[in-house]
């Protein structure tokens, strides 16, 4: 018996090693929030993050990547809660920074705007408008459950709001649902990302009744509010995940392209200035990446 163990061990031995190994997981939590994911209709794949994700998936080749849809608090709960979960697209907050781990900064988007039927801009005047006046005078905003809209606004909104100024909701296509809202009178403003508005503006044809304004709180600001990022769940697990996403970032054009993809959903005229501002930003140099 004795001998028929040794002599099978060497086999056993190099049918293992010959064996492929299992490939850690990697769960990518998407939202259904185009343009920054698109999974229908004529723009299907072209989404922003959508792209970047396919982009770092090629590399990330020692994960075994998986997709997984979810409304925010739910990405929130499987990124506090379970190993193996990422996402993109987020804003650095020191509330988001208690449990989760962030990447290089990786995208600076357009500030966010308020969008509001023709007939209260008319009311408003021309220009930026101020969300605390609009605040304080209980003009009723559609508010996402769990979104961030940059440090600036959430401070803003948490300083004024009462039950007659937010009306809060959480579920899917949320800016969509909005401007839905908001054509219909439901609602009297909300703010959001410049690309949700330009998209889904067209999407549901109501160009002539809705506008978008620039916020004045925001206006003139030396500031990096609205640089994004990728992140994941804060674990051994997650500093090894965000450690090979840098590392790609580091070494080639990701953010160039990221940035393509974004500017590419702006209007012509924001888009030019858009790629000029980009230059303040020395993470965003490709000359750059290896002094991170």
């Amino acid at each position: 018996m004795l001998r028929v163990n040794a002599l099978f061990f060497p086999f056993l031995l190099a049918v293992l090693l010959s064996s492929p190994v299992a490939a850690h997981q990697l769960t990518w939590l998407v939202a259904d929030a185009p343009p920054l994911y698109i999974d229908q209709g004529f723009y299907a794949g072209q989404g922003y993050w959508q792209q970047g994700l396919e982009q770092l998936n090629d590399e990330l080749s020692q994960y075994e990547i998986k997709k997984y849809q979810a409304t925010l608090s739910r990405q929130y709960a499987l990124l506090q809660e379970e190993d193996e979960f990422c996402a993109a697209g987020f804003f650095k907050t020191a509330e988001r920074q208690q449990f989760l781990l962030y990447s290089l900064p990786l995208l600076h988007a357009e500030n966010a705007v308020v969008a509001m039927r023709k007939n209260l801009a008319q009311k408003l005047g021309e220009g930026a408008v101020s969300l605390t006046e609009m605040l304080q005078k209980n003009y009723l905003f559609g508010v996402s459950s769990g979104r961030s809209y940059g440090t600036i606004v959430d401070t803003l909104f948490r300083q004024n709001r009462t039950d007659k100024n937010v009306f809060e909701y959480e579920g899917e296509s949320l800016s969509l649902g909005f401007l839905e809202m908001l054509s219909r009178g439901r609602i009297d403003a909300l703010v959001l990302p410049p690309t949700d508005y330009f998209y889904n503006v067209k999407l549901l044809a109501i160009e002539e009744q809705v506008v978008a304004r620039p916020i004045a709180e925001l206006m003139d600001q030396d500031i990096d509010e609205h640089t994004t990022y990728i992140v994941c769940s804060k674990s051994r697990w997650g500093e090894e995940a965000i450690a090979s996403i840098n590392s790609i970032v580091r070494r080639g054009s990701f953010r160039q392209e990221l940035a393509g993809a974004y500017g590419a959903w702006l209007p012509v005229e924001l888009r030019k200035t858009y790629f000029k501002k980009l230059e303040r930003f020395p993470w965003y140099s490709a000359a750059l990446f290896q002094k991170e």
